[in-house]
């Protein structure tokens, strides 16, 4: 997979939405029972204004050349590309250390290779990625390293799969792996040059 998203011309707007299914019952006495699904899906819509023409083939051309939702490719989402915490050293993923707490479901990463005592390394909504990994998931905590370059990273959703002592953590320009979310599209040419309301929306895929 090599396609990767136009970086320009840059979206008006960019909606990040986040999907996570679960299943909930109700009972005769109106308590109410959920679970999970254990699956997660990130999904964005991109909203485009006053396009030139040349903008407009720009985008239009990529996405004919995915065929509808039949491709894959990657995608950084502007502004999030850059994380928020400090993000010092060469985090890599510390033992097997990945637990799930059995009470509050809470998933906890032990990563090492952080420049050590730094408070807020990573700041919460992060995007993280590990390295061979194509899912991305999100900080839902700040975390700080310790004296040794340790950091716990709370994340969601669940891993999908385990991860490895030294696999690298990946947390600036994270790639989503999407494909575009319908099988076709129409725009307005509006008032001569400018095509307005371009709206595009992708939904990660892996």
């Amino acid at each position: 997979m090599s396609a990767i998203y136009p970086v320009l011309p840059r979206p008006k707007s960019v909606q990040i939405g986040s999907v996570t299914p679960s299943i909930a019952s109700e009972t005769h006495s109106l308590r109410v029972q959920t679970r999970s699904r254990n699956v997660h899906r990130w999904t964005f819509k991109l909203t485009y204004m006053d396009l030139t023409r040349d903008e407009h083939a720009t985008l239009r051309a990529f996405c004919l050349a995915q065929r509808g939702r039949l491709r894959r490719f990657l995608f950084t989402p502007p502004i999030h590309a850059a994380p928020r915490g400090v993000i010092l050293g060469s985090p890599k993923v510390h033992g097997s250390a990945f637990t799930r707490d059995p009470l509050d479901g809470v998933m906890r990463v032990v990563t090492k290779g952080w420049i050590p005592s730094v408070s807020g390394i990573v700041k919460a909504f992060d995007f993280i990625q590990f390295n061979g990994h194509s899912k991305v998931y999100a900080a839902i905590e700040d975390a700080s390293s310790d004296g040794s370059g340790h950091a716990t990273l709370i994340i969601e959703p669940g891993l999908l799969y385990p991860v490895a002592d030294d696999e690298s953590v990946i947390v600036s320009d994270v790639p989503f792996v999407c494909s575009v979310a319908e099988d076709g599209f129409a725009d307005r040419l509006i008032g001569g040059p400018w095509y307005q309301d371009v709206e595009i929306n992708l939904v990660e895929r892996l």
